[in-house]
């Protein structure tokens, strides 16, 4: 692994040493649930640091709209964005706010969002940022996908699993969803460099999810689900974004990470769009 983050870090260095010399770089880091992308961009995040370069890292979870405006959102335009995750849970306007602060090298604060109260903290509670960063690392399970669902929905408009059969039957929660994923690539088109996670299948997500869940009821004796059924409808809502960002992947990321259902890099690719 440390040879894979080696070789990640150099060409990483090497991409922003050809960009200005005064203008952060921002690196997005794409994983489906529990590929391991937060470790990802924390890794890259204390490698740089130990550089001598200023790094920081912000998760797209960060940026989920509060809990109130998720519900009203679920009373004007579909039910099921009462639940957080999918493009059109996220306030991307502030993203673009926060991000446009960093690349100006104005000091700004980033946005924490608490999954234990599935709410946003208060803003004397976000993380204040130095205004002179070199490396700004942006993860997500969505981070960087391109406006590619529009199409994959004419494609395959039938419902993929229960959750869109019995809850979105006609369909309208699937376009929005795709809609708002086109309107992220406004924010999407500051990042400079793709990292993408290729999982052997999405069946695993499930399994690595439930896992995660196992290891924090060992911990701390609390846990988000209860059973495995209860993490594969969650899984669910990620299904269609995620199956169509994996088959997509070496499109839109600079470097293709391949990981095996033990979490191992098995093989690191960069990718040329030229």
């Amino acid at each position: 692994m440390q040879d894979y983050l080696a070789q990640l870090e150099a060409h990483i260095i090497e991409q922003k040493k050809q960009q200005a010399a005064d203008r952060p770089f921002i690196l997005g880091i794409y994983g489906p649930q529990g590929s391991g992308k937060t470790t990802l961009s924390l890794l890259m995040c204390e490698r740089l640091t130990k550089l001598g370069y200023k790094a920081r890292t912000v998760s797209l979870d960060d940026f989920y709209y509060t809990r109130a405006y998720r519900s009203a959102l679920s009373a004007d335009v579909h039910p099921l964005l009462a639940t957080r995750g999918v493009p059109g849970t996220h306030d991307y306007k502030l993203g673009l706010k926060v991000f446009q602060a960093i690349l100006d090298k104005q000091p700004t604060t980033l946005p924490v969002f608490d999954k234990a109260v599935d709410d946003r903290c208060s803003e004397d509670e976000w993380l204040p940022v130095e205004a002179d960063l070199d490396f700004f690392i942006f993860e997500g399970w969505s981070v960087g996908v391109p406006d590619i669902l529009l199409k994959e929905l004419e494609e395959n408009p039938e419902p993929l699993n229960p959750l869109e059969a019995d809850f979105d039957a006609q369909g309208e929660w699937r376009r929005h969803v795709a809609e708002q994923n086109k309107a992220y690539q406004e924010w999407y088109d500051l990042i400079d460099y793709m990292v993408g996670m290729q999982v052997p299948n999405f069946e695993i997500i499930s399994e690595w999810r439930w896992q995660q869940e196992c290891d924090l009821f060992a911990k701390t004796g609390k846990r988000f689900f209860h059973s495995k059924a209860e993490v594969q409808e969650f899984v669910s809502y990620y299904e269609r974004v995620t199956r169509a960002a994996q088959a997509h992947l070496s499109e839109f990321v600079e470097c293709l990470i391949e990981i095996d259902e033990a979490h191992q890099m098995q093989k690191m690719t960069f990718c040329s769009h030229e």
